[in-house]
């Protein structure tokens, strides 16, 4: 989970978007500064030779990727083709749809997993 504060799944306040409106802009941009740090040392931690690392919401991919990966697109991660690199590591990085696409983040999930 990349952003590590519990939202509601829909709705004004729902998922990341709430989050962010809840906190505001600048405290949001803290926030996922301290998430990313959080991410990486726990894959540095747990993750070995063939882990890898899957993100599953726009702004999660965006935080970890690699300067040298695609930007997000939703059509990338609906095709499995959302793929990097952890930023500052050699862990491999996958970028599904999300979870509430729950169809398509399955099939991705099965393919690339």
């Amino acid at each position: 989970m990349f952003i590590s504060m519990p939202s509601a799944a829909g709705g004004e306040w729902g998922g990341v978007t709430g989050i962010k409106r809840l906190l505001g802009a600048r405290a949001f941009r803290l926030l996922e500064e301290l998430e990313y740090r959080r991410i990486i040392q726990l894959a540095k931690s747990f993750i070995k030779r063939k882990g890898s690392v899957v993100a599953f919401q726009k702004n999660a991919w965006n935080a970890l990727h690699s300067e040298d990966d695609h930007m997000y697109k939703i059509e990338r991660a609906k095709s499995g083709k959302l793929q990097g690199t952890l930023k500052g590591t050699k862990i491999t990085l996958l970028g599904v749809p999300p979870t509430r696409l729950t169809g398509p983040c399955r099939e991705v999930l099965r393919k690339l997993l």
